[in-house]
Order: C-alpha cells, then sequence, then structure tokens
C-alpha cells in the first residue's frame, strides 16, 4: 500500500507511472511560495529603516550593491579562467615536427 507521501502527483506518457513524488522536498517547495509580494518587501523596507534608520540605510544599500558587484565580477573572473584552462592546445604546439 502506497502512503500519501509516496503516491505518484501524475502519468507519465504511455501509462507509465512517473516516478515524481509527494513529499518534503514538495513541501518546501511551498513553504517560500509567494515570499516577494510587493507588500512583503514593502513591509521589510520599513523594518530596515526603523532599525537602520534614515541616514545609515543609503550607506548599506551601497555598501550590498558594491559586494554584489565584486561576487558578480570574482565569479565572471573565475569563469574566464576555467574557460581557458580547459581550451584545448592550438594546432602549433600540437603538430609534430619533423
Amino acid at each position: 500500500m502506497i502512503s500519501g507521501w509516496q503516491r505518484p502527483l501524475r502519468q507519465a506518457q504511455g501509462g507509465e507511472p512517473a516516478i515524481i513524488l509527494a513529499g518534503p522536498a514538495a513541501a518546501e517547495d511551498k513553504m517560500f511560495e509567494g515570499l516577494f509580494q510587493p507588500a512583503h518587501l514593502i513591509i521589510i523596507l520599513v523594518i530596515a529603516l526603523f532599525v537602520f534608520g534614515p541616514k545609515r540605510l543609503p550607506e548599506l544599500g551601497k555598501s550590498l550593491g558594491q559586494g554584489i558587484r565584486g561576487f558578480r565580477d570574482a565569479l565572471q573572473e573565475t569563469q574566464k579562467q576555467l574557460a581557458a584552462s580547459t581550451e584545448e592546445p592550438k594546432d602549433q604546439d600540437a603538430a609534430p615536427k619533423g
């Protein structure tokens, strides 16, 4: 007997049962659904305004933006280095001399 947490959510094409199961992962997806609605973001901004004050809030935004920009630049640099290290050797080096 299949319990409620293990029953398939839908049937695959061709009549074969799908292996998609309801469980903790499905519950986690619904837990964060609709988290960033405009009303929620406004409430978070108002709380941040009360906690940090109107003078420090722009400074925090600026430093957060700089941190994100630095992280993005470092990530792009790492991707470039990885791409350069995985390139195939040029034909000049691979050609036998003889």
